[in-house]
């Protein structure tokens, strides 16, 4: 009830939110199921934490920058990991664009044959092919341009909010409060 009601108050599109936030229940049903047996409640507390923890997921994705996100990952990873993650989320969507679009254009000229597995595989193999060269010209491209912007080995973020103030340590205390007594009970 409370991410529902963070979600009003920062202005999200609830109905969205809550359509993402269903696909945690999908995948959850089998291992509540197994709950059901034990007790009804176990069942429904398997399939709330999926929902909760999908619905903490889409608050922090919707409102924070995804740069300042992998900014704190740099607190807990080394800087050529995170760097690695950040071009590759960006890369990530464009190349599954890519990649529909060839398929869809593999099966619009009969690259397809349902009984025909030899023939698919090699036409797949070739989409693969293709979708890596271009991966690959996209990094380079990607960090030429962030060469020229002035990327030298580190993207660089503001740090201001990592440093902790007198009342951040309210928020964080309930929070260690609230994950220690859903571990625990």
């Amino acid at each position: 009830m409370l991410l529902i009601l963070l979600n009003i108050v920062n202005k999200l599109p609830l109905r969205r939110i809550l359509h993402f936030a269903l696909y945690p229940v999908f995948f959850s049903l089998v291992f509540g199921f197994t709950r059901f047996v034990y007790s009804v409640e176990a069942g429904f507390i398997v399939i709330l934490k999926a929902v909760d923890a999908a619905m903490t997921m889409l608050l922090l994705v919707t409102t924070t920058p995804y740069t300042e996100i992998f900014a704190f990952f740099r607190l807990l990873l080394p800087g050529i990991v995170v760097d690695g993650m950040f071009f590759t989320y960006r890369i990530f969507f464009i190349l599954l664009e890519k990649i529909q679009r060839s398929l869809t254009i593999i099966k619009l000229r009969g690259g397809l044959r349902p009984y025909n597995i030899i023939f698919n595989i090699k036409n797949l193999a070739g989409v693969i092919g293709v979708l890596f060269i271009n991966a690959f010209d996209m990094s380079e491209r990607m960090y030429n341009i962030y060469s020229l912007r002035g990327y030298e080995g580190k993207i660089i973020s503001d740090n201001k909010w990592f440093k902790f103030k007198r009342l951040d340590y309210i928020p964080i205390g309930i929070s260690v409060i609230i994950i220690a007594m859903v571990v625990f009970f």
